[in-house]
């Protein structure tokens, strides 16, 4: 496993999120490319891995106000 497919896994997670939860945050991504992101099978485009990690990031600082 990658560590994006790591740190995807683990912000999902800790946001208290499934991964169908997960992919419908995100228009037009299936829950088989998020399980295939995860697992480390595929792997986005570098800035996609920044935004997603930082919609997760921007998701866990909401919830803590």
């Amino acid at each position: 496993m990658t560590n994006f497919g790591r740190e995807l896994k683990s912000q999902r997670a800790a946001c208290g999120l499934s991964q169908s939860q997960a992919a419908a945050c995100f228009l037009d991504l299936s829950v088989r490319t998020l399980q295939a992101w995860e697992t480390s099978e595929q792997s986005p485009p570098l800035w996609v891995q920044h935004v997603i990690l930082e919609r997760f990031a921007k998701r866990k600082s909401s919830k803590r106000l």
